[in-house]
């Protein structure tokens, strides 16, 4: 399972006007950021307000997420 975050509110206390569900980089060990541009959410964390939900599969409507995982993907180990 992994878990979403769809952000209300950003780091600058200014409201997204089309939120999507943006992947929390599970290589985040400080705080819990987003995986497409760090933004860094929740409780005493940082300024960016959003709803947080836990998935098993999917989820993810971000964009600049998704093309970096497909990035990560084709990395051939």
């Amino acid at each position: 399972m992994h878990m979403v975050v769809r952000l209300y509110i950003n780091e600058d206390n200014e409201r997204i006007k089309d939120p999507v569900w943006c992947l929390v980089d599970p290589g985040a060990y400080d705080a819990a950021r987003t995986l497409c541009n760090g933004e860094v959410f929740g409780a005493s964390e940082g300024n960016a307000r959003g709803e947080v939900k836990k998935v098993k599969r999917g989820g993810i409507t971000c964009p600049n997420c998704l093309q970096k995982l497909r990035e990560y993907k084709a990395i051939k180990l």
